[in-house]
């Protein structure tokens, strides 16, 4: 009986050290995990203090850069600050590069055009203050006329009066000759009111003299801007890429530089620097607006053993990029080598293409319209004969001899066809019984392309106003 309660006290001594060591385990692990969610804690309560000082450094700095911009520091929002920059660049900065449109560039470029506007501003004060000098000169010119003119006056009055007081003294005896006296006063009264009127006209002409010159200046001036611009140096666009299969090529202008469909132009040669010289390889049409500098076009004419390539230039004397070509036309006008006078051909391909006709003398040398600082090209034909109508043949002569004067370029019919890539429509031969022989002749000479140069703008000739 005692042996069983010795090992029952036995048993209970080992579970009572069992369960010691898993309490004490147990503590371990407790106090283990505690003390790495202290850790957890301080680090996580440093970085909550770290993200505040960073989001107090943030306000403040989001703060002062609203102030700088001019922005309320508390009351405007992100939304408000872009609509206001919006608003600044589209005042402000059209015309500055996309790079460069912020707060930080933006004035630098403002003040640059301000200092092109002084510059602008202080040439035109200096030609109004040397035209206000002219005029001062002038008008002290006709004052010193008119003073002098005044003392002449005066004198005829003093005269007068010292003789009316010798006719008083004696004017029983010398009523005849008050008579002549004041016949004499009237007339010189007349007189100087004759030449005062004179000189308020050669005044008033002299002020109109002065405005003259200064709009001949201008015109001038613009005339030889316009004499001064390169036309057949450049193309006016280039073959970006040739779908031989669909006979189509694709150009590098577009909306953007007002081209149209249907117009047509000359293709050179990818390698050629000069198209004054030069001879077309081919031709084509636009057919499709794709983009701002994006076209389609169908090719018209090439050939097999020099095709059209990416690289080629296309040219034309009807267009330029953003705006209408002026045209003048003389003479008899065929186009397609009948002998009949193609001149509303040549005004349809003119206009389809935006071109604008500023004056024609026709093929019975009738004249409408007038050349201007706008014209750029004559294109000339066929004179009339001198022989059956010399009057259209002088009117004809007389526009050539106007555009010569303009500095306005002239190109033959076969040139201006040529850089416009136009070509002649075949003859159509009806067979049967109403078919003639003459019908089927093939046998022509290819019309003469006239080679040219541009014309060396005209020295000018000199005037007052260079003087």
């Amino acid at each position: 009986m005692a042996k069983r309660e010795s090992q029952g006290m036995q048993i209970a001594l080992i579970l009572l050290v069992i369960a010691t060591v898993v309490l004490c385990i147990a503590t371990y692990f407790f106090w283990s995990q505690g003390q790495k969610a202290q850790k957890q804690a301080d680090s996580l309560r440093e970085q909550s203090q770290q993200d505040s000082r960073n989001l107090s450094t943030t306000v403040l700095e989001n703060q002062n850069l609203k102030k700088y911009l001019g922005f309320a520091p508390e009351s405007s929002n992100t939304q408000e600050i872009e609509q206001s920059f919006n608003n600044d660049m589209q005042m402000f900065g059209q015309s500055v590069p996309d790079t460069d449109r912020n707060y930080k560039n933006l004035p630098a470029h403002l003040a640059a055009t301000i200092k092109d506007k002084n510059a602008q501003i202080s040439e035109l004060k200096a030609a109004e203050a040397k035209l206000k000098a002219d005029l001062a000169a002038s008008e002290e010119l006709a004052k010193n006329k008119i003073g002098t003119a005044t003392d002449g006056h005066k004198k005829a009055d003093m005269d007068l009066q010292e003789q009316r007081n010798q006719f008083e003294e004696e004017i029983t005896r010398l009523t005849n000759t008050v008579n002549d006296i004041k016949k004499k006063y009237e007339a010189t009264k007349k007189r100087l009111s004759d030449e005062n009127k004179k000189i308020s006209r050669k005044l008033a002409m002299t002020t109109g003299d002065l405005n003259n010159l200064r709009q001949r200046h201008e015109e001038a001036e613009d005339k030889l801007r316009r004499l001064q611009v390169k036309t057949f140096e450049q193309p006016d666009g280039k073959i970006t890429h040739v779908n031989q299969s669909s006979g189509t090529v694709y150009l590098s202008i577009g909306s953007a530089d007002a081209l149209q469909r249907q117009t047509t132009f000359s293709v050179y040669d990818v390698d050629e620097n000069n198209l004054a010289r030069a001879q077309p390889k081919g031709s084509i049409e636009v057919t499709r607006i794709m983009g701002d500098h994006l076209a389609e076009a169908r090719v018209l004419d090439d050939t097999v053993t020099d095709p059209i390539i990416s690289g080629d230039m296309i040219y034309s004397p009807l267009w330029q990029a953003g705006k209408a070509v002026h045209f003048a036309l003389a003479g008899s006008l065929d186009a397609d080598g009948d002998g009949k006078d193609d001149s509303e051909l040549i005004k349809n391909l003119i206009s389809i293409n935006g071109g604008a006709i500023d004056a024609i003398v026709d093929n019975r040398g009738i004249r409408s319209g007038e050349l201007s600082i706008e014209t750029r090209y004559l294109v000339v034909g066929k004179s009339p004969s001198r022989r059956s109508n010399e009057d259209g043949a002088e009117e004809y002569k007389r526009l050539r001899n106007e555009a010569e004067s303009f500095g306005v370029l002239t190109l033959s019919l076969d040139r201006f066809l040529a850089d416009m890539g136009y070509k002649a429509v075949g003859k159509v031969v009806a067979l049967g019984k109403g078919a003639s022989a003459n019908d089927f002749r093939t046998e022509r000479k290819s019309p003469k392309i006239e080679r040219f140069r541009p014309r060396t703008p005209p020295r000018r000739k000199s005037s007052v106003l260079d003087e």
